[in-house]
């Protein structure tokens, strides 16, 4: 998937593990549809290798990302609950912003 709009948070590194690492970052996208603007604060995270995609992302730079989508389950006190991540794997920064 892909989707394009303008950085406004670049996270730190965060050791999760001691063998797994994560970068968050969030992009605000904006859709017009119908004379109205809807504007979406998009949170994407770089894992392992690809973290260091971020070291040259600055806030306020417009980007597209392409990004996998991931979900899981887990099981806790009987109780079955479930998340996505948005995997970043490439950022190109679009330099006509």
């Amino acid at each position: 998937m892909e989707l394009t709009g303008k950085v406004i948070l670049v996270k730190d590194l965060f050791q999760v593990t001691d063998t797994f690492k994560k970068r968050e970052f969030v992009v605000e996208t904006q859709e017009t549809n119908n004379d109205q603007t809807y504007t979406q604060q998009i949170i994407l995270q770089t894992i392992q290798a690809k973290t260091s995609m971020l070291d040259n992302i600055s806030e306020g730079q417009e980007v597209t990302v392409q990004f996998n989508i991931q979900g899981k389950g887990f099981e806790k006190d009987g109780v079955t609950r479930y998340f996505n991540n948005l995997n970043a794997w490439k950022i190109d920064v679009n330099d006509n912003f």
